[in-house]
């Protein structure tokens, strides 16, 4: 109960032990990560319609890793 002193946490069954690896291409986890933050984008979009403290901006950056990079010559 919320009003004693100590209240008991309820217990929950764990979400995660029937969960299995699944085996992707990089195209395809690029196009389901695509996916997933379009419609982030968009939820955060809609709560910014209805507050003036929020402010949202979708940005794509180059990781380190994927810089071209450029080889001297010999």
């Amino acid at each position: 109960m919320p009003d004693t002193e100590n209240p008991s946490t309820p217990k929950r069954e764990s979400t995660t032990a029937n969960l299995v690896p699944t085996e992707v291409t990089d195209d395809e986890f690029h196009a389901l990560a695509d996916e997933f933050m379009e419609k982030v984008h968009e939820k955060a979009e809609q709560i910014q319609e209805g507050r003036e403290d929020v402010e949202v901006e979708y940005s794509v950056r180059i990781p380190p890793t994927r810089r071209i990079r450029r080889i001297p010559r010999t």
